[in-house]
């Protein structure tokens, strides 16, 4: 990534510091995706997804004002256990909201918001015909 030596350079630590920030960050999203889903199933969807949010905003702040790569690195995982929660329970909430069609078709479609013109943003290229080099 671009901006890691930048992030160190920030915070006064090396570049392998800020490297393992990259691995909390995808230890904790790791841990909450095994989580989220039994703990729903105990204690309902609606309250963990609240909570992940929640938990997933306070710890942007705290990565706002994190003054160290230590707290960066620990508010970033808290973040990743966070967002996790909000990647599983959407996952479970539509499996159990829709129908395998409409979910079929909602996953596989490239881009669900169309631009401005109500053309989709990638049809410029697909209709593109390629001129042959002479």
């Amino acid at each position: 990534m671009p901006s890691l030596p930048q992030i160190a350079t920030d915070l006064s630590s090396s570049t392998a510091q800020v490297q393992h920030m990259i691995s909390a960050f995808l230890a904790g999203s790791c841990l909450g995706m095994l989580f989220y889903g039994p703990l729903s199933d105990r204690y309902g969807r609606r309250p963990l997804l609240l909570g992940s949010l929640v938990l997933y905003g306070l710890a942007t702040l705290g990565c706002l004002f994190a003054e160290s790569i230590e707290q960066l690195t620990a508010w970033r995982f808290l973040q990743a256990l966070g967002g996790a929660g909000a990647l599983v329970l959407a996952r479970a909430i539509s499996r159990g909201s829709a129908s395998r069609r409409a979910r079929s078709q909602a996953s596989s479609s490239p881009c669900p918001v169309s631009s401005s013109g109500g053309e989709h943003p990638m049809e410029e290229t697909t209709h593109h015909t390629p001129q042959r080099r002479r």
